[in-house]
Order: C-alpha cells, then structure tokens, then sequence
C-alpha cells in the first residue's frame, strides 16, 4: 500500500468524499440543461430558465473541477466524470484552459494529501 494511504483514509468509502455529491449534481444539472435544450431548441435563447441552467452547470462543473478529492475512488471518479459521455456520444464535461487548470491544482492537492505532504 502507498506510504501514507492507509494513516489517512484515502482508500475510505466514497460516503466519506464530498466529490462524489459534487459529481451527481452537476451531472443531474447537466442532464437537466441538455434536455430543456432539446425541447425547447432555438427558442431556449434568451429565455431565463435556460440561463439560470446554464449558470448552475457552470458553478457546479467549476466546483468539481477545484474540489480536491478526499479519496482514491472520489479522484477516480472526476477522472470517470470528466471524460464521460451521454447516450448520444456527446462529452459530459468541456472546459477551459482556466478550468483545466483549476483542475490539476484541487488533483495537485489530491497527491499531496495521499503522499503526506504539506503545501508547495
């Protein structure tokens, strides 16, 4: 077992990680979005529900990916999370540059934490 694994919790159940209620939130948002997108098509554009979906998708995708997860199986499953894909082979989850980066910094913090080390 890795050094530092086992002393602390990173190999815990899923319950114990947070990342995981994260994960299932942006993916029901999403999901949510997608289909108001589908039924309501060009008219979806300025409309307010479509708007506040979209920003609930942004805020929840942006907490994911700067969430550190707490466990081995939380890190999986963003990693699983991330490159995901609906029934129709559509990526769950696009992000940016920026986003990109705030995902190897919480990933960055992840190792740390599973390795025993401090900050930078």
């Amino acid at each position: 077992m890795p050094f530092g694994v086992a002393a602390t919790g990173l190999l815990a159940a899923p319950a114990t990680d947070p990342i995981f209620d994260l994960i299932e939130q942006h993916l029901a948002v999403h999901n949510e979005f997608n289909e108001y997108l589908r039924l309501y098509g060009d008219d979806a554009d300025d409309d307010a529900e479509a708007d506040r979906l979209s920003a609930a998708e942004i805020a929840l995708r942006y907490e994911v990916l700067t969430t550190s997860p707490k466990t081995a199986a939380g890190a999986l499953a963003v990693l699983e999370h991330l490159i995901s894909r609906s029934p129709k082979g559509h990526r769950n989850f696009v992000f940016d540059e920026q986003q990109a980066d705030a995902l190897c910094g919480s990933f960055i913090d992840f190792m740390r934490s599973l390795l025993g080390r401090g900050g930078a």
